[in-house]
């Protein structure tokens, strides 16, 4: 079946087992199992190499992350499912109809989403000052920010920038995790600088000098607010 994000099962508040299987250690894969952690999940991370050594037994729950779908990923799927009774989802934005409909029959769940699948995992923090909540406020359902009691509307790719680095605010984004977060791994650095660009030209009094989306050094972003 194809699954909406918001019906996963790891959106309850139950502490899980869960195997995550990626075909290549990435900066998304990682970045998953710390979002997964936060949630106090107990995560284990494998690639298709050392899968044969991990014991299923005490899975509750196998994520397959595979940017790219082929014949290889489909038998290893299978292989999973033989050996293992926990649900499986696979976070896939490119899975053709011949696999989903043979995967549904052996009840094995795809995601098509993998963005909205990474951002359900970040649930808007709220801000420790009230004087933060007034000045600097997300509200996804208008996608728009309110600075200094200023509304402002962005536009759909401006506001998943924005809520990505809100939820790691003071922290440092590196351009990698934006690209493979947001873009789905498919982005030139021109595209994230020109949307850092727009958002600075929206929300910061003086865009040469924002004191709001930082650029640091090794080519990361951080929100100061």
């Amino acid at each position: 079946m194809i699954c909406n994000v918001s019906e996963l099962l790891w959106k309850m508040e139950v502490r899980m087992n869960i195997l995550l299987l990626s075909q290549c250690l990435t900066s998304s894969c990682n970045l998953l199992s710390e979002l997964l952690h936060r949630k106090n999940h107990v995560i284990t991370i494998t690639d298709n190499s050392c899968l044969q050594h991990i014991s299923t037994e005490l899975i509750d729950l196998v994520l397959l992350y595979y940017p790219r779908f082929g014949e290889k990923e489909l038998e290893t799927s299978l292989s999973i499912r033989e050996k293992c009774q926990a649900p499986i989802h696979i976070i896939n934005k490119y899975c053709d109809n011949v696999n989903v409909s043979f995967l549904t029959q052996k009840n094995i769940t795809i995601n098509l989403d993998p963005i909205a699948y990474l951002m359900q995992f970040l649930p808007l923090q709220k801000s420790k000052s009230e004087e933060s909540v007034i000045h600097f406020q997300l509200d996804p359902p208008k996608r728009i920010v309110i600075v200094n009691n200023r509304e402002i509307e962005l536009s759909h790719r401006e506001f998943q920038v924005l809520h990505f680095l809100y939820n790691f605010k003071g922290e440092i984004v590196v351009r990698e995790d934006l690209i493979n977060s947001i873009w789905g791994g498919i982005c030139s650095d021109a595209n994230v600088y020109i949307t850092i660009q727009k958002l600075r030209e929206k929300i910061e009094d003086n865009p040469q000098k924002p004191k709001y989306i930082i650029t640091k050094r090794g080519g990361g972003y951080l929100l100061s607010i």
